[in-house]
Parts: C-alpha cells; structure tokens; sequence
C-alpha cells in the first residue's frame, strides 16, 4: 500500500525528532557523568564535614540523580520520568513546582518572586501537576507491559535504525503522542537498537579490565526522556 506524501513526511518529521531525542539526552547525561567526576576530584580536596556549606547534604543525593538547575535554587530528581515531566514544562510552570514543592514557599510568595497574581500560581500548579501525573501514569503502564512481554531483543546494537523506519506506521505516531501505552511501547522497541547503541559505556570489570557495555541506568534515561517527547510532538505543522 503506497503511502500518502503527508503521511511519508510526517514518518520523516517523526524519525528525525525522536533520534535527535535521544542524541540530545544522551549527550546531557554524558555532561552530566563528566561533570560529577570533575566534582568528585574537588570534593576529595575538602575536609569531612565541609562539604555542608557548598551542597545540602552531600552523602544524602546519589551519583545518578539529575539536576534541575534554577536562578535561586538547584534541587536534585533521582526518579527519570519526573526529571523530564519537569524539564518538558514550561518555564513558570517549572518554577512553580520546585519553589513550591522544593522551597516549601507559599502561593503568595511564589506570586511575589515571579511576579505572578495568587490565583495564576494556584492555577498554573495544579495545571503542572495534572501533566505531571499524567506522564508518570503513562510510563509506569510502559514499563509494566515491557516487563510482562519478555521479549527477546538482539544484541547488536550497531544495527541500523533507518530498516525498522518502515515500522512507523502513522497510526502508531499519533496514538504515540495522544499517550497510548501500546503505541509508545511499539515505538520504544522500534528504537531499542539506537537506544543500545547510544548507552554504551566502557566499564572496568573486577579484574581491572575495561570493556564496553550497554548501560541499563542510560538505557532507562533514554527510554524515558523518549516517551516524554513523543507526548509533546506535533504531527501536523
């Protein structure tokens, strides 16, 4: 069956976006991974007990916990799919959230640092958080299912992405984006290669060898920032 132009264009538009998803997630957790050894190095340097006065509790906040990063503020998201509900918020929106859950500030003086009247922080938040919920929601059934199926997936993480493109059928996108749980899976597995390829870390084993591996914390990372994106995707420009 021949495809129609719009629906080849929007297979086009939907490959692109979510391998440049997933290359740009990718690329932050490797800053990130960078940027905690860089701090590991400095941390060594201070005395126990300093290390209080320059982070919250240090021990309290594990390696792989992501960081959102405000004016006035730097919390700490150790669940994955949250961190990128969070990210994937508008800028107020996001502000809200961590200076009321994270700062513990009242609505009223929320609206006085962002310049925003009561009502349309209270509104705003609960907006958020029903989006927020939404998401978590959504990728706790993925991930349920996934667990359920047992699938075999290959191994060969250098296969390339562009044979299983014929995959993405356009139904599969838009009931992706709508936040069907069958069709974000479906779209998870089409790029599992890619995702596999994309966490590959070079480890040390226990006998001091280094070896290259798939990273399940990564692959997870990218998992979830994918679906998170999928759901903000718009088919029709």
């Amino acid at each position: 069956m021949n495809l129609l132009p719009s629906e080849v264009s929007l297979q086009m538009r939907f490959d692109a976006f979510c391998k440049k998803v997933l290359t740009y997630t990718n690329y932050k957790l490797l800053r990130e991974g960078q940027k905690r050894r860089e701090q590991s190095y400095v941390f060594s340097d201070f005395e126990e007990g300093e290390l209080e006065q320059y982070f919250y509790t240090y021990d309290t906040y594990p390696v792989l916990a992501l960081k959102i990063e405000l004016e006035h503020i730097r919390v700490f998201i150790e669940n994955e799919m949250l961190y990128q509900a969070l990210l994937l918020l508008p800028k107020k929106r996001l502000e809200i959230i961590i200076l009321s859950f994270f700062a513990d500030m009242t609505d009223k003086e929320i609206g006085k640092a962002i310049l925003m009247p009561k009502s349309s922080v209270q509104y705003n938040r609960n907006v958020a958080l029903q989006y927020i919920r939404k998401m978590m929601e959504v990728y706790t059934e993925v991930n349920e299912k996934q667990k359920n199926k047992n699938e075999f997936f290959s191994q060969d993480v250098r296969k390339s992405i562009f044979g299983s493109k014929q995959k993405l059928k356009t139904k599969t996108i838009l009931l992706a984006v709508s936040g069907d749980t069958e069709a974000l899976m479906e779209v998870v597995d089409i790029y599992k290669p890619y995702i596999e390829k994309l966490s590959m870390r070079v480890v040390m084993d226990e006998n001091g060898h280094c070896r290259e591996m798939v990273d399940e914390t990564v692959k997870r990372s990218l998992e979830v920032g994918l679906i998170a994106a999928i759901m903000k995707f718009h088919p029709y420009i």
